[in-house]
């Protein structure tokens, strides 16, 4: 079975997902000098009592900060929207931010709309694609401890109620693994064995990560390409596949 090797001449290899007072970190998102820590995913998506240990990445300050007008956009738009279809659900700490974020809730309710029961629904896909990606390099980098993020091979997402059963079957699917991750990152600790359904034959491969069951999970993975893939589930509602 083929050995992935992680790819030189970046500073930011091994720099990133470590962050340490005493050393020079590297942000995950440009490079540059990390003054800081993010989460990953970010609390925003999450609900309270947060997850014991939740996953940190060095960042620094200006992306640290710059992604929270996306984020919170992102998470307050899936909650509202999730909602509209379906009144049992419902995120406290969402609603109260609603409350105090006049601005924002104008613009998701605008966005949002019922009429004559039938729900119409509009997002910014800019802002959407932003955090999107900055999710999943996070679950790349931490899980593997290197990621090229100059270059997004793949950027699907979509509402699951858009999905047919055999489309939801294929997103949820746990790959096996052909080619192993590098010895030494955390990706590898996380393989698994088991018994192929298909073909009856044993199998390693790599399993979803639930970080709040029902709330968010995700799945580190190498595609056919062998490129770096992240696959991320926000409420059961918004499914996105990430390659780089």
């Amino acid at each position: 079975m083929q050995q992935f090797k992680r790819l030189g001449g970046d500073r930011r290899v091994g720099k990133f997902t470590e962050w340490s007072r005493n050393d020079e970190n590297y942000c995950i998102y440009c490079g540059d000098v990390a003054e800081t820590r993010d989460h990953v995913p970010s609390k925003v998506f999450l609900i309270e009592p947060y997850p014991d240990n939740l996953p940190t990445i060095s960042a620094c300050e200006p992306c640290n900060n710059g992604f929270s007008f996306d984020e919170s956009y992102v998470a307050s738009y899936i909650n509202v929207f999730r909602r509209k279809l379906d009144r049992r659900f419902f995120n406290e700490k969402i609603d109260k931010a609603l409350k105090r974020d006049r601005k924002l809730k104008e613009l998701l309710d605008s966005q949002i709309n019922t009429v004559e029961q039938e729900i119409y629904y509009s997002f910014d896909k800019d802002r959407f694609q932003n955090i999107i990606i900055k999710l999943a390099i996070g679950h790349a980098g931490f899980e593997f401890d290197h990621v090229d993020v100059d270059g997004v091979t793949t950027l699907w997402y979509d509402w699951k109620f858009n999905l047919n059963a055999n489309e939801i079957e294929s997103f949820n699917m746990i790959p096996s693994v052909d080619i192993m991750p590098e010895v030494g990152s955390r990706v590898f600790n996380r393989i698994e064995s088991g018994l192929n359904l298909q073909n009856s034959e044993s199998s390693i491969y790599l399993n979803w990560i639930d970080v709040q069951k029902g709330i968010y999970r995700y799945l580190v993975y190498f595609d056919e390409n062998h490129n770096i893939s992240v696959k991320i589930s926000i409420c059961e509602f918004l499914f996105c596949i990430i390659s780089f």
